[in-house]
């Protein structure tokens, strides 16, 4: 598991999630 890529994922996730985009 890659924690770069679960760190990168979360913050792609939270920034959908906060923008709305």
């Amino acid at each position: 598991l890659r924690l770069l890529s679960v760190c990168w994922y979360s913050l792609q996730w939270t920034r959908i999630h906060r923008f709305g985009i």
